[in-house]
């Protein structure tokens, strides 16, 4: 007579535990999140944040005045939001490196401002970053019960 039963949900969940990639479920979320990931970055820059929640200020004050003028500016003034056509923002893709996620652009300005505004630009601020785990979780936490059954 077998004392423990071989097929209890408990044994069977432990024998999925050892074939669960955390990992892998963590990119299937963001991947399932990558527009509102992005929209978190691009609505973050147009604020004039970087991933430190810092501010860079316009070098040319004539320059800060024009786009203090146009409707399509969001920023406090005189705050860069790198935003003039759109290209580069609307290019934005969402990498995945291991666990670290970026948001780079595929604009051909993309290094240019990387290089002026450095890498912060490519990331996300506290606050963001807690807005995209409460995206991102869910469907994290769905998948992993979807594994566990």
């Amino acid at each position: 007579m077998e004392v423990i039963n071989k097929d209890s949900v408990i044994l069977r969940m432990a024998k999925k535990t050892k074939r669960l990639n955390v990992e892998a479920l963590a990119k299937k979320a963001i991947l399932n999140n990558k527009q509102d990931l992005i929209d978190l970055n691009t609505d973050m820059l147009r604020q004039g944040k970087n991933e430190d929640g810092n501010n860079e200020i316009y070098q040319s004050l004539d320059y800060a005045e024009y786009k203090k003028e146009l409707p399509t500016y969001f920023a406090p003034y005189p705050t860069v939001d790198l935003y003039n056509t759109g290209d580069y923002q609307a290019k934005k893709i969402l990498k995945i490196e291991g666990s670290n996620v970026s948001f780079p652009s595929t604009d051909t300005k993309n290094d240019d401002l990387t290089d002026r505004y450095g890498e912060g630009i490519e990331g996300l601020n506290p606050k963001s970053m807690e807005l995209a785990r409460d995206i991102v979780t869910p469907d994290f936490n769905k998948y992993l019960h979807e594994l566990l059954r």
